[in-house]
């Protein structure tokens, strides 16, 4: 960084300066009057050289000399626009997925170094949502652990690991757990993690918050496994993160067909269908593109009133089952 401010003195004097604001500290053209024995004209162009060579140099990109209520700091230049981090925060809040410390801390690194004014706006439209965060049941820490298994995959080494599935049991059993990780994906409220095993060549998913007892064990694997498995495509056609068969569900839809389309996006309008209209859209036969799982039933079930499946037939004969289980719950 080669600084063009006069004599030497002056320079070893902006230097001085330069090396201060690299270190963090913030400084105001009184200080640099006091500490450098200059004249506050010679200490505002000091500043104005700083501002001007970070801008002809490649550092352009990575710092800005920021003044704030008459107060100077080196600024690195953000990646994330004030909009960007707005999204962001929304949406972490929005998952209830971490605990509020993690949330918290997350929050504050997306909004450090923000210009005052931005800061300010930034919180005032996050404020509710710290407030009254309310995350899942398990407080554990858990971005520690997603990193921790994220860099077993990029370096392709197996895990052991000690697993409570608390879905099947009030008092599910520990069991041990070893395989190849391939991915890590979030889902409602949840981050699962899929691991290959490798004996049965199968894909099972796991809930990161029931593991413990994590091994990262110095045991290559094949890496085509994880390349195999496309988690893209199956985020797609899977509801609330269950493996299931691929299958195409046909069904008559009553409702605003747009919401079906963005929740299943293999999904296509056959037609429109000439039936009387439940609310203010026409009647849609629509087809989706799934893996057929406990997670498709249920979102079924959430659309039972104003769906009708076609085919195939054993899933009408699977939503019929459900109904009538749960219409036995509400008899006398």
């Amino acid at each position: 960084m080669h600084l063009n401010g006069g004599g030497d003195m002056a320079k070893n004097q902006i230097t001085a300066i330069v090396f201060r604001l690299f270190s963090g500290e913030t400084l105001t053209v009184e200080q640099i009057v006091d500490d450098y024995g200059v004249s506050i004209r010679t200490a505002q162009r000091f500043l104005l050289t700083i501002k001007e060579t970070l801008e002809d140099t490649q550092l352009q990109n990575q710092y800005q000399l920021a003044r704030t209520a008459g107060h100077y700091r080196l600024q690195q230049q953000r990646a994330l626009s004030e909009g960007q981090v707005l999204v962001l925060a929304k949406l972490i809040t929005a998952s209830r997925t971490l605990n509020k410390d993690e949330l918290l801390n997350i929050l504050a690194q997306l909004m450090a170094d923000l210009p005052e004014p931005s800061s300010k706006i930034l919180n005032q439209a996050i404020a509710n949502e710290k407030y009254n965060y309310h995350p899942i049941a398990d407080a554990s820490d858990r971005v520690d652990r997603i990193w921790q298994i994220q860099s077993a995959i990029h370096d392709h080494l197996k895990l052991r690991f000690n697993y409570q599935n608390n879905e099947i049991s009030e008092r599910a059993p520990l069991i041990e757990v070893s395989g190849q990780p391939t991915v890590i994906r979030q889902s409602d409220y949840y981050f699962f993690m899929t691991l290959h095993d490798e004996m049965q060549d199968t894909y099972q998913t796991y809930r990161i918050d029931w593991m413990s007892e994590i091994q990262v064990l110095n045991r290559k694997f094949d890496p085509t496994v994880v390349r195999q498995y496309q988690v893209a495509e199956k985020q797609v056609e899977q509801a609330y993160a269950y493996d299931g068969k691929d299958i195409t569900i046909e069904f008559e839809y009553y409702g605003y067909p747009g919401y079906v389309l963005d929740r299943f996006p293999k999904s296509r309008v056959v037609k429109v269908l000439d039936k009387p209209r439940k609310f203010d859209f026409p009647v849609t036969q629509i087809q989706i593109d799934v893996e057929y799982s406990l997670g498709i039933q249920m979102w079924l079930m959430t659309q039972s009133n104003i769906l009708r499946v076609i085919k195939p037939v054993f899933v009408a004969k699977d939503v019929k089952d459900w109904l009538q289980e749960g219409l036995n719950f509400y008899k006398e």
